[in-house]
């Protein structure tokens, strides 16, 4: 089984709810960035929430929103640092 890690301040650990963490997850192991409704799908959450917790986790800087090259409407959420490899198990 693997192990992922969740990189975040540690002030911020318990003040974060379950779904932001959630998706700073996704964001994190994300190769690229990713729209909402990428992450909406991928985490099953709501549109609606998945917007307010990326809107959360850009005001503490965990997150960068970038416009889509290909839509100007649409945007894309990037973490702003990758989750840490897991720990080794041997």
């Amino acid at each position: 089984m693997d192990v992922i890690a969740l990189k975040l301040p540690d002030g911020l650990r318990e003040d974060l709810p379950p779904s932001t963490k959630l998706v700073l997850l996704i964001l994190q192991e994300a190769e690229q960035p990713l729209t909402l409704d990428a992450i909406a799908t991928r985490t099953a959450l709501p549109k609606e929430t998945v917007r307010r917790r990326c809107r959360e986790l850009v005001e503490h800087d965990l997150v960068s929103k970038h416009p889509s090259l290909s839509d100007a409407r649409r945007v894309r959420f990037k973490a702003t640092q990758t989750a840490p490899p897991p720990p080794d198990s041997g």
